[in-house]
C-alpha cells in the first residue's frame, strides 16, 4: 500500500534526512517530471503525517516524544474540516490550514465543508446519505464516516495521482486517500 492511502489508516511518522523529496503525482516518473506534475513530500502529506527533518544520524530518535504527541491528539475537526481534502486532487490554496482563521479564509473561497468548489471550478460535495464503502478512514486522528467521499462534477478534467490517471466528465467520487471511484462512461483511466 502506498504512503497516502496508508497515512489515512494509520498514524504514520514521515521522517526526512536532507531537502524535502518530491512525488511524482503520475504512475509514470518520466511522465511527471516531464510535465511537472510532482509536489514536495511535505505538501503531499500535509495534516495527514507527522513530517519532521531529521539529522542524518541514525542514533537520533528526539521525533520520537513529538510524534507520540501528536499521534494522541486529534488535529481534524471533522470530515468538513477542509485538511481532509486531498490536496494533491483538489485544485487550492491549501496552505497553512492547522490555523482556525486560515480554514475560515479557505472557506469564505471555496465553500463551506459540504459544498466547495475549486480552482479548476470543479464542484466537490459531501453528501453522507449517499457514502458507499465500509472502511472508515482517518484524517489526523480523526475517524471520517464509513464510505466517506466528494461527488465531484468537473467538465474535461485530468486526475493525476501517484497511482493513476483518470480523464473525468460530469461526476466522479474521490475519496479522502485520493482513491478515484471511476464508475460510468463519464470517467476513463488513461495511464
Amino acid at each position: 500500500m502506498g504512503l497516502y492511502p496508508r497515512v489515512h489508516r494509520s498514524r504514520v511518522a514521515t521522517l526526512v534526512v536532507g531537502g524535502d523529496p518530491r512525488v511524482a503525482l503520475h504512475p509514470s516518473e518520466v511522465e511527471a517530471l516531464k510535465f511537472g506534475r510532482h509536489v514536495p513530500l511535505r505538501r503531499f502529506v500535509e495534516y495527514k503525517s507527522f513530517w519532521v527533518r531529521v539529522p542524518n544520524d541514525p542514533t537520533n530518535d528526539s521525533w520520537v516524544g513529538a510524534f507520540v504527541s501528536w499521534s494522541e491528539r486529534i488535529e481534524c475537526e471533522s470530515e468538513h474540516d477542509p485538511r481532509c481534502l486531498p490536496f494533491h486532487v483538489f485544485s487550492g490554496e491549501g496552505a497553512g490550514l492547522q490555523v482556525l482563521e486560515r480554514r475560515q479564509a479557505f472557506d469564505h473561497r471555496y465553500g463551506q465543508g459540504a459544498d466547495r468548489v475549486d480552482d479548476e471550478d470543479s464542484r466537490w460535495i459531501l453528501n453522507p446519505h449517499e457514502y458507499h464503502g465500509m472502511e472508515s478512514l482517518h484524517v489526523a486522528g480523526y475517524k471520517l464516516r464509513k464510505g466517506c467521499h466528494w461527488d465531484v462534477t468537473a467538465e474535461e478534467w485530468r486526475i493525476s495521482t501517484p497511482v493513476g490517471l483518470w480523464w473525468v466528465d460530469g461526476h466522479v467520487n474521490i475519496y479522502p486517500d485520493a482513491h478515484v471511484r471511476a464508475r460510468g462512461s463519464n470517467v476513463r483511466k488513461l495511464a
